[in-house]
């Protein structure tokens, strides 16, 4: 599995480029136990130059690292046979993330679980009857 995370918003919840801001610890030890288990994992930031590097070096700090920074894994590379400027992943982790179904609901939002009809029971408990709404 390869999932490509952003750095502002995501591994920093309260941070935005430039700055740096708070590490989000359950994403950050999420990330660290994922490729504990042989996930690989992409750095997908618009950060550059020293930024890029400060951010880096700020999720090293936490033990999180990355089998490659704003470019694609190696092996996908070479089944691609070239480094295309969309980084394959299997998951996409983002901030600013939609789904294709809230789009498509034109929300904008996670749409809300459908919900189940609420059940009433009538009879004895040996005998119940579930009547549903």
């Amino acid at each position: 599995m390869i999932i490509a995370v952003d750095f502002d918003g995501v591994i920093c919840a309260n941070g935005y480029f430039p700055d740096i801001g708070q590490p989000n610890m359950r994403v950050i030890n999420a990330l660290i136990a994922h490729r504990k288990k042989g996930t690989h994992l992409i750095l997908w930031t618009c950060r550059t130059g020293e930024a890029l590097v400060q951010a880096v070096n700020f999720c090293k700090n936490f033990g999180l690292e990355f089998d490659a920074v704003n470019e694609n894994l190696h092996m996908m590379a070479e089944a691609f046979g070239e480094d295309c400027r969309k980084v394959y992943a299997d998951y996409y982790l983002d901030d600013k993330a939609m789904t294709v179904e809230s789009l498509l609901l034109g929300t904008g939002k996670k749409p809300e679980p459908e919900k189940k009809p609420e059940k009433k029971f009538y009879g004895t408990p040996s005998k119940v009857r579930i009547i549903r709404k």
